[in-house]
């Protein structure tokens, strides 16, 4: 990286402009926005600067406005326009944290220092339905490892649901990431791990987790959406046991698994917090008759499946 220049000198007041001039009613973002990506940057912290000391509503909506600028500033690079908003007390926008994330490491570790610094929890959900920032860095092992030594933790959840940064790597990312996790994790049994398995695209690597999952001791067989975060949200829907998806979802090699493990093929789903639905049992009676009336669908299981 070029060297920078020197920060813009704010020592002096800034100008007193008139209050009576009308801010205009839409428009300021867009205004703030081709400012940050085609003016100078020390002319554009200046103009900030002055917006800021503006008494009254206009800046409380320059304030609000300036937040959700945050991620371009860091997309952008502009860290002296970053600094201002920090150091005016300009509240963080989470948005601007997941940018901070999705930068290449070093550039990553240097702006959630700024962030955290300036008061952003590293463990505070992005939003209700998302983890906090280890969510966001889980394509960069360098800086999961870089978070988790600061005190991230894997087994926060979002704010409505109990989905957390492991639930999303066991979803979809790299072993060796879930491992690294796995071992900061090691007795938290949140997150609907299982489930987040089941949903692997690759039918293979599903059943690999849930080996890894199974040696580190998470459940295999509880009923999604019944921590008392996320049924308040869900409980009016079915919620199923991973069995019971694999079932379903005709993944017999998963159901299969899962019955060798200790699942239970009687344990019914909930809605509103009542029995509801069928079985896996069931569904499995009822493909077997299917299978019976029409042999060309081929084999639902293998042989000694446990679940006769």
């Amino acid at each position: 990286m070029y060297p920078r220049p020197p920060p813009p000198d704010y020592s002096q007041e800034p100008a007193q402009l008139p209050t009576d001039i009308p801010y205009p009613p839409f428009g300021l973002y867009d205004i703030l926005l081709e400012n940050i990506q085609v003016d100078r940057e020390d002319e554009v912290c200046i103009s900030i600067h002055e917006l800021l000391h503006r008494p009254g509503p206009p800046a409380q909506k320059a304030r609000r406005i300036l937040s959700h600028l945050m991620p371009v500033m860091i997309r952008q690079d502009k860290l002296d326009l970053l600094n201002l908003l920090l150091q005016n007390d300009v509240e963080i926008d989470p948005e601007a944290v997941r940018a901070a994330a999705e930068q290449p490491f070093e550039e990553a570790k240097m702006y959630l220092e700024l962030l955290f610094t300036h008061g952003w929890d590293i463990n505070k959900a992005l939003s209700a339905t998302e983890p906090p920032v280890l969510s966001i860095a889980l394509n960069s092992p360098p800086l999961v490892r870089w978070l988790l030594a600061k005190g991230a933790d894997p087994n926060v959840s979002c704010e409505q649901m109990d989905i957390t940064s492991l639930s999303v790597a066991v979803n979809t990312h790299d072993f060796q990431i879930v491992k690294l996790l796995l071992q900061h994790a090691e007795h938290r049994h949140n997150g609907y791990l299982v489930h987040s398995a089941l949903q692997r695209a690759n039918d293979a690597e599903a059943l690999d987790m849930l080996d890894l999952l199974h040696r580190y001791r998470k459940p295999i067989d509880e009923v999604q959406w019944q921590d008392q975060k996320s049924i308040v949200y869900r409980g009016p829907f079915t919620c199923s046991t991973p069995l019971y998806y694999a079932c379903r979802w005709k993944k017999w090699h998963f159901a299969l698994a899962l019955v060798r493990l200790g699942a239970d093929p009687d344990k019914a789903s909930v809605k509103d917090g009542q029995p509801y639905g069928q079985t896996p049992r069931e569904i499995l009676v009822e493909e077997g008759a299917a299978l019976a009336a029409d042999p060309a669908r081929g084999p639902c299981v293998a042989e000694d499946d446990g679940l006769s």
